[in-house]
């Protein structure tokens, strides 16, 4: 697994609303802008059309930090390479909820 870390300046003159749910800790999840180079879909099937698929989504199903929503939704997308497009934002629902604020 890895991590992608920003550092950010919430300043109260530019968003006090933002500002103050920050403060109460009531952001918690965030988003980012890329644009993916190298993705492939992993997906839960006994169907012989799908076997790449079957053996990704049980390759990398060990490595999540959240792999009941896998195994819920029986597909995710791994991303081998993505490239960051200078913006990151939060958000109320991101792509992934494990996004958290860190002090």
């Amino acid at each position: 697994t890895q991590l992608l870390v920003f550092d950010a300046e919430i300043k109260q003159e530019i968003n006090s609303l933002m500002y103050e749910r920050y403060l109460k800790g009531l952001v918690k999840q965030h988003s980012i802008r890329m644009s993916y180079v190298g993705i492939q879909m992993a997906l839960k099937s006994d169907s012989e059309l799908f076997v790449e698929e079957n053996y990704l989504f049980e390759k990398f199903l060990k490595q999540m930090a959240n792999p009941e929503i896998a195994l819920s939704d029986e597909v995710y997308w791994i991303v081998s390479k993505a490239n960051i497009k200078s913006e990151g934002s939060s958000v109320i629902f991101g792509s992934n909820k494990i996004t958290p604020v860190l002090n």
